[in-house]
């Protein structure tokens, strides 16, 4: 069963639309009715209400509580229009304010982002310099190494050399010691077969340096 539709149900149908903004068409109020009644009865109430309003209008009284009506809507709206812009203002001047925080921030970061970069690229020569200088030192260490490992080995070689130098003239002294022991005890050897030689014959023997000044 149908509800029924009355003039009173459309007219509340058409302010709620025409305060949200939306055009009053009849399929808008139709849904904004709920889909109640039919599309005819809704037709007519229409044309209905706008005869009243154009009746209204059209008379001294009602043009007269039109623009009373008028006016007031008028001082509403721009009551209103006032508020709206008071409000957008003060969001202007918030707006303003935050921009300039932000660009108080941003020009902050940009300024320690610069000094940053200074300071990277003062680090990065001090870094380069630094190699640079520990290269050097490194080549010349093993400059000064290479001198000295040479060194060293003419030092040993010169060792090697000055032992062998020596152990061949030990050998030749030993060599001559041996000679020279061998031609004393020779030279012994003959002394002594002289000496029996001469005993042999009642010979004295000869007084010799190599007898002691005490022996007899």
């Amino acid at each position: 069963m149908k509800q029924i539709l009355t003039k009173d149900d459309v007219k509340r149908a058409i302010q709620g639309l025409t305060d949200a903004g939306t055009k009053a068409t009849q399929a808008a109020i139709y849904g904004a009715l709920g889909r109640r009644g039919s599309m005819g009865t809704l037709a007519r109430l229409i044309r209905e209400i706008r005869e009243e309003a154009r009746a209204l209008t059209e008379s001294p009284e009602g043009r007269k509580l039109f623009l009373e009506v008028w006016g007031l809507a008028v001082k509403e709206g721009r009551a209103q229009q006032e508020a709206v812009i008071a409000e957008l203002q003060e969001s202007v001047e918030a707006l303003a304010a935050e921009n300039e925080r932000l660009e108080g921030a941003f020009l902050a970061e940009r300024n320690l982002a610069d000094d940053l970069e200074k300071e990277k690229s003062r680090l990065a020569k001090e870094l380069s310099h630094a190699q640079s200088r520990a290269e050097e030192e490194l080549r010349q260490a093993r400059t000064a190494q290479a001198k000295a490992s040479e060194k060293a080995e003419g030092a040993l070689q010169q060792l090697s050399d000055a032992r062998g130098h020596h152990a061949k003239q030990l050998e030749d002294l030993q060599a001559d010691l041996k000679t020279a022991v061998a031609k004393a005890y020779d030279f012994q050897l003959r002394l002594v077969r002289a000496e029996a030689l001469l005993e042999a014959r009642d010979v004295p023997p000869p007084l010799t340096e190599s007898r002691n000044p005490g022996e007899k």
